[in-house]
């Protein structure tokens, strides 16, 4: 509720309790002392009053019938309905149609000021005349808040129109009664819902005037949003000149949407246009849409060097209520840009680091009484380092939920697990380069395709302990194009062309795996810190089978000639398509695999209230897995694989995987179908390995879930979301990938780090970097400072080195309706790093 408004509902009251004659008519002459006199004017006592009033004082009430007074004392109250007036003396004269409300001090001499309350809002003030004759009313000293601001005035008039007068008033975003700044003016029109107008103005900081001043101020006073200028922000570049960035106008349409439209413009002729708008429709959608387009110049245009940039960017969110559409939903997240505009025209130093850029459009709907259900997606990805642009227009799935037979009355046979399921994937994907026009391209250079699949699978338990498994899949493929390939024996070269028909093609295949679980238990008493240790093992075997839909008969395989010499290639009709195809070769594995967990069970802290004993995972999940090839010739044996994860204290994750080949290779990296075991007395040599240390520390209470290495923070904080109470926090994740193959193996190896430190109580300091071990340099790094000045702050944002060397001052009021309030200091990239 606007707190003019209020003091406006405070003089209805005051009007509506004391124009009742039956108010003074039955008051008794005298005063009467009490802890906690309380009395009640019930409705019905006059016409006038349409709920009861209430009144009370913690000292005294005194009726003086013959002055027509009515005196309360002490924390004197008087409620009707939602407001209330509450101070330490209150008078109503009947004589001269007034009542009178002061501040007086109480018994530690400290003084006490009338307030006056109304549905949760309140102002105070120290003292308070009402005429409830004429409807007019002075207020003394009042302090009363305006949306994110607060209103201090000398005096203050009301007239009958509601309309109040301010003699001496200072509007300030600080919450104390003695604010550290205001904007002071010598007089104030307050127009209740309305508009704030006040003549000369200028800044006062620590009660000292300043020369920064405005003939007039002309604030909204309005609780609904409303439309407004949206103030620039000056700068200046050696590449594009002085300017004047993110100014425009902000367009309150309605209820449902609004729109702001903001600019750039540079002394050198560049520009830039940006739009935003919100639009939302309870319990139906919500989203935001934003469009930019810049024109930059590079240089003079008598120079060579000279060069003009026009970028765009365009950004949707859509979201729809689950009630608006049941059964069926739909959700947008579309961003597209071209490949330079947030290098060129972005103040957020990750956004201008961004490659990738990726958009989807969904539509989702579950037919009722059927387990059939619809996914319907276009999407988007490109990358503007390498130009390329993979557009997916349409991706259409079709699905139906596993059916089970009906289940006996108590009665499980071997079938009750047994289940079937389909989905129908159809795609049609194109992709092209950002600089080329779209009209180079044609429905030809789209790649279409359809995918049917049926999994069955069933399972049921075999000799109490273990559990078997059976599972077939049959997959069909659709493709309205295949690939045929002849040798040119003038270039001497294999020519492969798209021929335009439509072809299907069929695979299967056959599986079945038998597992168990074997537990392992070591106990060291109750009275041991570490009661047990716990190791849970999951040793499975499998085997899966699959023909050679190369052959001939399948036609899915054709053959071209290299050369003149008789020397084949074997070659599917259906490489290039949107799926893949019917594989090559027969294969008839057999799988092992191994996975553990080991679980410590310690006892319970002293301050542990619930008595119960930790448990804490020492190793999450340890698995060891590889295969044989009964259909293969040679090379049967597939490489063995090791993956591991632990968490073996709260703040620390370690991940680890690794590849091992049990064949030895030759000086040329080729796999020799020799056993390593045989030849160099080893189960099987290192191929790959990539290992991952992530180190989450903080003060004992602080929360640092949601925060992950290699997110970097945005170039300018947000005002009131630097958090002060929490005293440090520290994040580390080091990364390590080693490849082992001839002639020469690669280590690469990375750290990153980022944390903060609350220096004191008002000041933080935090930073963000990494550190290359390979290449021995460091990667984008940030060092942010803020500092609370309690209604202002100030931030210093700063990147040492690399492409976005800069660094951003700033000294600004918290409070958004002020934002404009505030004194910038930066270097900026744009000198460094635009393309020229």
């Amino acid at each position: 509720m606007n707190r003019v408004a209020v003091i406006s509902a405070f003089t209805t009251l005051l009007y509506v309790l004391t124009a009742t004659s039956a108010f003074a008519q039955t008051a008794g002459d005298g005063e009467h002392p009490a802890d906690s006199i309380q009395q009640t004017q019930k409705e019905g006592q006059t016409g006038d009053l349409k709920s009861k009033v209430e009144y009370s004082a913690n000292d005294s009430i005194r009726f003086d019938v013959e002055g027509k007074k009515i005196l309360l004392w002490g924390n004197a109250k008087i409620n009707y309905e939602t407001t209330q007036l509450e101070a330490p003396y209150i008078e109503i004269d009947w004589t001269t149609n007034t009542l009178h409300a002061e501040t007086r001090p109480d018994s530690s001499g400290k003084d006490v000021k009338p307030v006056f309350a109304d549905d949760g809002e309140n102002f105070t003030a120290r003292q308070i005349d009402y005429n409830f004759t004429t409807k007019k009313g002075r207020i003394n000293e009042v302090i009363t808040s305006e949306g994110d601001g607060y209103v201090h005035g000398q005096v203050v008039k009301k007239d009958t129109n509601d309309v109040y007068y301010i003699h001496g008033g200072d509007y300030t975003t600080c919450d104390l009664e003695h604010p550290h700044f205001s904007l002071h003016a010598s007089k104030l029109k307050v127009i209740p819902n309305n508009k704030i107008i006040t003549g000369p103005a200028y800044l006062v900081i620590e009660d000292v005037p300043t020369p920064l001043a405005l003939p007039f101020g002309l604030f909204p006073n309005k609780k609904e949003q409303r439309s407004g200028i949206l103030m620039p922000s000056y700068g200046e570049t050696k590449t594009l000149g002085f300017s004047l960035r993110d100014g425009g106008y902000f367009f309150a349409i309605n209820d449902y949407i609004n729109l702001q439209v903001r600019g750039d413009v540079y002394s050198l002729g560049s520009w830039g246009l940006r739009t935003a708008s919100n639009y939302a429709v309870r319990y139906r959608f919500r989203g935001t849409l934003s469009a930019g387009y810049s024109s930059l110049k590079f240089g003079e245009k008598e120079f060579p060097d000279y060069s003009e940039r026009n970028d765009f960017f365009i950004r949707w969110n859509h979201s729809v209520d689950a009630k608006a559409l049941p059964g069926s939903q739909f959700s947008a997240n579309v961003n597209i840009t071209s490949s330079d505009y947030y290098r060129n025209n972005s103040l957020q130093a990750n956004e201008a680091l961004n490659n990738d850029f990726s958009s989807s459009i969904a539509y989702s709907k579950s037919f009722r009484g059927t387990p059939f259900n619809m996914n319907l997606n276009l999407r988007h990805h490109q990358n503007v380092q390498s130009h390329q642009v993979e557009l997916s227009l349409p991706q259409l799935t079709l699905t139906m939920n596993r059916l089970t037979p009906k289940p006996r009355a108590g009665k499980k046979g071997l079938f009750s697990n047994a289940g079937i399921s389909y989905t129908m994937s159809m795609k049609n994907d194109i992709n092209l380069l950002d600089t080329i026009p779209l009209s180079h391209y044609t429905l030809r250079d789209t790649r279409k395709g359809i995918r049917h699949s049926i999994p069955l699978s069933n399972s049921f338990r075999v000799f109490k302990y273990f559990t078997w498994s059976q599972s077939a899949q049959y997959n069909e493929y659709w493709y309205f194009e295949t690939t045929h390939k002849d040798w040119d024996p003038e270039t001497h070269t294999v020519q492969s062309q798209t021929v335009q028909q439509f072809s299907a093609a069929r695979d299967w295949g056959v599986g079945t795996s038998l597992n168990t679980k074997v537990y392992g238990m070591v106990g060291f008493g109750k009275n041991a810190w570490i009661q047990a240790i716990r190791h849970v093992a999951t040793p499975s075997v499998g085997m899966s089978w699959r023909p050679d839909f190369s052959k001939p008969g399948y036609g899915y395989y054709n053959t071209v000639q290299r050369d003149t010499i008789p020397n084949y290639d074997v070659y599917s009709i259906y490489e290039q398509g949107m799926f893949g195809g019917p594989a090559k070769g027969k294969s008839g594995l057999i799988n092992f695999g191994v996975q553990n967990n080991v679980e410590m069970k310690v006892r319970p802290a002293a301050d542990d209230t619930t008595g119960q004993a930790k448990k804490i995972k020492l190793i999450d999940n340890l698995s060891v897995s590889t295969a044989y090839n009964l259909a293969a010739d040679s090379i049967q044996w597939q490489p063995i694989n090791i993956q591991a994860r632990a968490t073996p204290l709260p703040f620390l994750n370690v991940t680890f995987g690794s590849a091992y080949s049990p064949y030895v290779t030759d000086t040329q990296n080729r796999t020799l179908n020799r056993l390593e075991i045989l030849e160099n007395k080893r189960l099987a040599r290192l191929v790959n390995m990539r290992a991952s240390i992530d180190l989450s520390l903080s003060h004992k209470g602080a929360k640092t879930e949601g925060s992950t290495p290699g997110i970097s923070p945005g170039l300018f904080p947000i005002a009131g979301q630097v958090d002060f109470s929490i005293p440090w926090t520290l994040r580390m994740n080091y990364i390590v990938n080693y490849t082992k193959q001839l002639p020469e193996s690669t280590l690469q190896q990375t750290l990153a780090f980022n944390g903060d430190l609350s220096l004191t109580p008002k000041w933080k300091a935090s930073f963000y970097s990494g550190y290359d071990l390979t290449k021995g340099q460091f990667s984008y790094t940030t060092i942010t400072i803020n500092r609370d000045l309690h209604c202002w702050e100030m931030s210093f944002f700063y990147i040492p080195f690399g492409s976005r060397q800069s660094y951003n001052l700033s000294i600004r009021v918290k409070a958004p309706v002020l934002q404009d309030l505030k004194i910038t200091k930066r270097k900026d990239w744009v000198d460094q790093s635009i393309l020229r």
